[in-house]
């Protein structure tokens, strides 16, 4: 799990901006609530922590998760669903998203999804006859 730093960082990192001042600046937050994200007194909503997400260039559905994880720190159980699903986006998600960035992969992946989806439609079909 990635703690805000290291969304805010990769954020600054890769938009040269010169800090979390300007990091505020360019979400819409004031330096104040900056300065409680970064001590963990708050958390961003949503909405905030996607735009910090994407300055960053990081995957939107490990953030979400992440961001979730922070937010149940204190209920034990609803920490424990989030942090399956974190396994669960690590180990079936990752090798898919590597997929599709290789050019030739996302036309073989996707036939590979259609020829599955009739598979399951044509045994279906035979078991209601």
């Amino acid at each position: 799990m990635k703690n805000f730093t290291d969304y805010a960082e990769k954020a600054i990192s890769r938009f040269g901006l010169s800090g979390y001042n300007n990091l505020a600046r360019e979400i819409g937050v004031t330096k104040c609530v900056m300065s409680q994200f970064r001590h963990n007194k708050a958390t961003p909503s949503d909405e905030t922590f996607l735009k910090i997400v994407e300055l960053a260039g990081m995957p939107k559905e490990e953030a979400l998760i992440d961001l979730n994880l922070w937010r149940s720190k204190d209920k034990p159980e609803l920490q424990k669903v989030w942090q399956r699903l974190s396994k669960m986006i690590g180990c079936y998600a990752a090798p898919l998203l590597f997929l599709l960035n290789i050019p030739f992969a996302a036309p073989i992946l996707l036939s590979s999804f259609v020829i599955y989806y009739v598979y399951l439609k044509a045994r279906k079909i035979d078991a209601e006859a």
